[in-house]
C-alpha cells in the first residue's frame, strides 16, 4: 500500500472514486486469499491487511478501495519467492548472494541452476531452483543465465529493503563457482560464438557499474548453491542446509 493509502481510504465516496458494490464479490474472494496468506507466510503485509478487510463491504467498497486490495494481492503474487522472517545480525552485515549452475543435473539432460539470497546469520530472504528446458547448452552459457536471474532477485530485493528504509550500504557480493560468468564481464570482445549472450552480459556489467552487486569467485566446494542444484548428502549437504537456514557460518 501507499503511505498516504490509510489516510485516502478514510474518505467519503465521490465522483471520482464512487462506491463499487458490483465488485464486492471480486473483492471479498480476493481479500479472503489475502488473509489466508499474510496469516501464514506473509506477516509483514497483515496490517495491510487487516485496514484493507474494513472496506470489503457495499458500504464502503470504493474504487480506490478496490485498487489497493489489488496492489496488496499484487505485491503477494510478485513476492512470493521472499520470506521476511528476518533474524537480528550483527551491525554492519550486508546483503550477500550465491548462484550456480550444473549441466545435465536432470533425468532428462537439462541444466539446473539455482540462487538465494541472505543475511550472514540470517534465513535466506529469496531462493530459486529451476531447470528451464530451452535456457543454454553449455555450461558457461548455463552460469550466465542463471547469474542474470540472480541479479534480477538480487536488485528487486534491494529496492524492498530500501521502501522498508533498510537500505543495502554496500553492493551486494554475489558469489559464483563459474570461471566463465566471471571472466566474460571483463572481455570486451564479442565473437560468433559468443554474440548469442552479450545482452546478459551487459546486465551483469550494469549491475556492478551501478554498485547494486559484484561477483565474486567462491571455490565450488564452498557454494552453498549447491545445495539447489545437486544431489548432495552427508556432511556437505548438511553445511549447505545450515548456510541457507542462516545456522551456519
Amino acid at each position: 500500500m501507499a503511505t498516504d493509502a490509510p489516510r485516502n481510504l478514510l474518505l467519503a465516496p465521490s465522483a471520482s472514486n464512487p462506491l463499487r458494490p458490483d465488485l464486492l464479490t471480486p473483492a471479498r474472494r480476493i481479500g479472503g486469499t489475502v488473509g489466508l496468506v499474510v496469516t501464514m507466510v506473509k506477516a509483514e503485509a497483515y496490517l495491510a491487511f487487516c485496514i484493507l478487510s474494513r472496506y470489503l463491504n457495499e458500504q464502503r467498497l470504493t474504487s480506490y478501495a478496490f485498487e489497493c486490495l489489488l496492489r496488496l494481492g499484487h505485491y503477494l503474487v510478485t513476492t512470493k519467492d521472499l520470506a521476511l522472517t528476518l533474524r537480528w545480525v550483527p551491525t554492519g552485515t550486508e546483503l550477500e548472494a550465491w548462484v550456480d549452475s550444473s549441466l545435465g543435473g536432470i533425468a532428462d539432460g537439462r541444466s539446473q541452476g539455482g540462487a538465494f539470497g541472505c543475511f550472514r546469520s540470517s534465513g535466506a530472504l529469496f531462493w530459486t531452483s529451476s531447470a528451464p528446458s530451452t535456457a543454454a547448452d553449455a555450461s558457461g552459457a548455463m552460469e550466465l543465465h542463471q547469474g542474470v536471474r540472480c541479479v534480477k532477485a538480487v536488485t528487486g530485493l534491494r529496492i524492498l529493503l530500501r521502501e522498508l528504509c533498510l537500505p543495502p550500504a554496500r553492493p551486494t557480493l554475489t558469489h559464483t563457482d563459474s570461471t566463465t560468468l566471471i571472466d566474460g564481464m571483463k572481455s570486451s570482445r564479442v565473437s560468433k560464438e559468443s554474440k548469442w549472450v552479450c545482452t546478459r552480459l551487459a546486465m551483469t556489467r550494469s549491475y556492478e557499474a551501478n554498485s547494486a552487486g559484484k561477483f565474486v569467485h567462491v571455490g565450488t566446494n564452498d557454494n552453498p548453491a549447491d545445495l539447489l542444484t545437486k544431489p548432495l548428502t552427508g556432511a556437505k549437504f548438511t553445511r549447505f542446509r545450515a548456510s541457507i537456514l542462516g545456522l551456519g557460518p
